[in-house]
């Protein structure tokens, strides 16, 4: 009955697992599992199912609270030695070493992590040998080993995918990925936590989701998409604080605070660290503490406030210290020889007692043989007629082992066929997380090709998108004697040429919030107010062209490095400095999207020819405006003034342009435009305060 109860303990505890990630469910589970603890401390029970029990209290403690989790694993191992219980040992010594590893102490993890690994060897404990190899991995990558920690991942996926474990296999990705994050392969790590999101969705598991959502927000700020990496480590933070997962919780507020600190939004990021030091000192995880101080040290130094900075600072190197320091360090050995030396001898003592027991057992076995050989040659003699009965009973069990080879046979054909389907379940699985991987790559493209509420629409299946804008603004710029510049310079230094000045235009054009339609040659097209509808889309454009303006006369293009030196050598030699035009029109356009497999974004109506007759009708260093523009500009928005052009020198543009004013227009007159005919026009030439 013993047994029984046991068994029925343990099939519960496997049961609850699946719970675990519920924050409810898990304090649950674990109030539950103590109370049948201490029913057998009661009973003063002493058996292997107290020793599962005890690592099974640890493990779902490894998370929420370290110490108490190394306390139920070392009451399990000094248990399993002293029953010969290798499988628990094994469990305890993979508990303990997680747990140091927590702590930071990756030599103890190591050593128990081995002990462990090479108990679950001698017993062929699959499972148990595939867990311990990707804890062994996970120490190894804190240590900076990452190729041997690739080695360790590999071989327990490799062990995953014969058990298909599909929880397992999505740990090894995850693990895998996060390996190629520290090696600075940012895309195969994206590739290999897509992989584990695909697997965590389909199980619902809210947990491992957490896990993916920080590792990709993790990666995201490494390449400096810093709104992305927000948008995941948001999700990480969220799911973490409902399920009680303290440290993970701690860690992935640490992460949040490193992106506010990124994106300049100093007070958020404050509160995200301290909420991480409240919650790692709660459960006593010192790293994920010193981690936080040091972290909002530098949000303090660029917020400016050095005495702050310097005290978080003080307080980070002194948790490093207290975690590292040498006289720690040899203490912890010296406690964890002294344990490991005592269990040691104990399982000594007990391997001993329990060759005693055999020795007498095989005695007594001896005898008992002896004793039924002499009472079957008695029954012999004395009841021969019942041999007969005898032989019959030998003959029935014959036929019972013959029907359970067979009963053996087919139910290993059974579990072949399993496997098998295993197997094939397993590569639509890798199909599906390919599948995944590819729609990703197809996604990111699109929106390098076109503005993201199209690209979005595409998405969405529309066919065809052709839109009607009653009002938007148009700009066209390009290079003064651009022909002539490229027949003086050499092709590698044009190529440099456009590319630095289109690339300061297009960080002009995101911080205006107008949009960039296309480049051809040395002409860069621009729009206002399109696809995004906004009423001051003129304004916007006006400031963008004083803006480019100022970036050629400044020539904030430049840069000291090795191609930019080059390039300003090649440009001295030309005639003339170098200089833009620049056009603007205002009115109604059409804009779609050309073409079914290479995109294009583009701008049809009067008013975009009408605005590159204003580029190709300007003058050099100039901005040349139709009357629609200045009216718009002076009537609707009260933004504008007007001075004789000899009030005017247009001398370079120096003024703030980050103050937003009344424009200063100069009157050209009246002008003979190509198609258009006579057209009354006007120069921008700055933006007063």
């Amino acid at each position: 009955m013993k047994q029984l109860f046991a068994i029925i303990v343990m099939v519960l505890t496997l049961l609850s697992v699946s719970s675990v990630r519920h924050a409810i469910a898990q304090d649950n589970l674990v109030d539950s599992l103590e109370s049948v603890l201490k029913r057998y401390e009661v009973e003063k029970r002493q058996d292997t199912s107290v020793v599962r029990l005890l690592g099974r209290i640890a493990r779902h403690y490894r998370d929420r609270s370290p110490s108490r989790s190394m306390d139920y694993a070392q009451q399990s191992i000094a248990l399993a030695i002293k029953l010969n219980d290798s499988i628990g040992l094994g469990y305890g010594l993979n508990n303990i070493g997680v747990n140091y590893e927590s702590l930071g102490r990756y030599d103890l993890a190591l050593e128990n992590l081995h002990h462990a690994l090479t108990i679950r060897e001698r017993i062929g404990d699959k499972r148990g040998i595939s867990n311990t190899l990707s804890n062994i991995g996970l120490v190894s990558m804190r240590q900076g080993k990452y190729q041997f920690a690739l080695e360790m991942y590999s071989q327990s996926l490799a062990i995953k995918g014969l058990l298909a474990d599909r929880a397992g296999t999505a740990d090894s990705y995850n693990n895998i990925g996060r390996v190629y994050d520290k090696q600075g392969d940012y895309d195969r790590a994206l590739e290999y936590f897509f992989k584990t999101l695909v697997i965590w969705q389909d199980l619902k598991d809210s947990s491992g989701q957490a896990y993916c959502f920080n590792n990709i927000a993790e990666v995201y700020l490494k390449q400096k998409e810093s709104q992305r990496a927000l948008e995941y480590c948001l999700r990480a933070v969220s799911i973490r604080k409902k399920t009680g997962e303290n440290e993970l919780y701690s860690f992935s507020l640490n992460n949040l605070g490193k992106i506010y600190r990124v994106l300049g939004r100093y007070n958020e990021a404050l509160e995200a660290l301290q909420t991480a030091i409240d919650v790692a000192e709660n459960i006593g995880i010192v790293l994920h503490e010193q981690e936080a101080h040091s972290t909002m040290s530098e949000v303090y130094a660029a917020m400016g406030n050095d005495r702050e900075a310097l005290r978080s600072y003080k307080r980070s190197v002194a948790l490093r210290d207290s975690v590292f320091s040498k006289e720690n360090t040899q203490r912890v050995a010296e406690l964890e020889a002294r344990f490991m030396s005592t269990q040691k001898d104990k399982e000594i003592e007990e391997l001993e007692h329990e060759q005693q027991l055999q020795s007498t057992r095989q005695n007594t076995l001896v005898l008992g043989i002896a004793l039924l050989v002499a009472l079957v040659v008695v029954v012999t003699i004395g009841y021969r007629q019942k041999l007969n009965a005898n032989n019959e009973i030998l003959r029935q069990q014959e036929i019972l082992e013959h029907q359970s080879v067979e009963i053996e046979i087919i139910n290993t054909q059974v579990q072949e066929q399993n496997l098998e389907l295993s197997r094939s379940v397993e590569k639509i699985n890798h199909l599906n997380i390919n599948l995944e991987a590819q729609k990703f790559k197809a996604e990111s493209l699109l929106l390098n090709v076109l503005p993201e509420a199209i690209a979005e629409r595409l998405k969405a299946g529309e066919q065809t998108i052709v839109d009607s804008f009653p009002s938007a603004t148009v700009l066209f710029a390009d290079i003064v004697g651009f022909t002539q510049i490229s027949a003086q310079i050499t092709p590698e230094a044009l190529v440099e040429l456009l590319n630095r000045i289109f690339t300061t235009f297009d960080d002009l054009v995101r911080r205006h919030g107008v949009e960039k339609i296309k480049t051809i040659g040395d002409n860069y097209m621009v729009v206002g107010g399109v696809p995004k509808v906004t009423d001051d889309h003129c304004e916007r454009i006006a400031r963008l062209a004083l803006a480019m303006l100022h970036a050629i006369e400044s020539g904030s293009w430049r840069t000291d490095d090795e191609q930019g030196n080059h390039l300003r050598k090649q440009l001295s030699t030309l005639n003339t400095p170098l200089s833009i035009r620049i056009g603007i029109h205002t009115g109604p356009i059409v804009a779609g999207v050309l073409g079914t497999s290479k995109f294009s974004y583009d701008l049809w109506g009067d008013t975009v020819n009408t605005a590159s007759r204003m580029e190709s009708h300007g003058e050099a260093n100039t901005i040349h405006v139709s009357e629609e523009v200045y009216r718009r500009l002076s009537l609707v928005n009260s933004h504008a003034t007007l001075v004789s052009r000899h009030e005017q020198d247009f001398s370079p543009i120096t003024n703030d342009l980050s103050t937003k004013g009344k424009f200063v227009f100069v009157e050209r007159g009246e002008l003979e435009i190509k198609g258009k005919g006579l057209m009354k026009t006007y120069f921008i030439v700055s933006e007063s305060s």
